[in-house]
């Protein structure tokens, strides 16, 4: 059975992310399509946990927060189209705080980023960058 609290908080960031125009039909939530888009695009891998911290348990000691990462790779022909497309990306992300039924949302948070990373396996370049975007919500 799936827990549809883990489903919409994962579809709250791509939501959030096929809503900027400059991406859109450019959002793609793993697997990638085959043969892989032209860049620029935007490829979203994401989880969610409900670690075991004593600030997020209720008084009878169930975990009641959850958190849920993004990893989104912005992927351009280029360095600075790689970049732009973190923009918009980070535009979109950071400091959002999304609607998700049942649950009460924070902040979305950057948490990591990468150094961007040439790839020419596929033929061409490649530019990936990485970020790692994380949100904790309590129900």
């Amino acid at each position: 059975m799936t827990d549809t609290r883990d489903v919409d908080m994962i579809q709250a960031g791509i939501g959030l992310l096929t809503a900027v125009p400059a991406l859109s039909g450019k959002v793609f939530n793993s697997p990638l399509p085959n043969p892989l888009p032209a860049p620029p695009y935007v490829a979203v891998r994401a989880v969610v946990s409900w670690p075991d911290d004593p600030d997020g348990m209720g008084l009878n000691g169930l975990v009641t927060r959850a958190v849920v990462r993004w990893f989104v790779y912005s992927v351009g022909a280029t360095q600075q189209a790689a970049w732009e497309v973190a923009q918009l990306v980070r535009g979109a992300l950071l400091n959002a705080r999304p609607t998700i039924a049942g649950m009460q949302p924070g902040f979305i948070r950057d948490d990591f980023e990468g150094e961007p990373d040439p790839n020419e396996i596929t033929g061409s370049v490649l530019v990936t960058i990485t970020h790692t975007y994380r949100l904790t919500c309590d129900t």
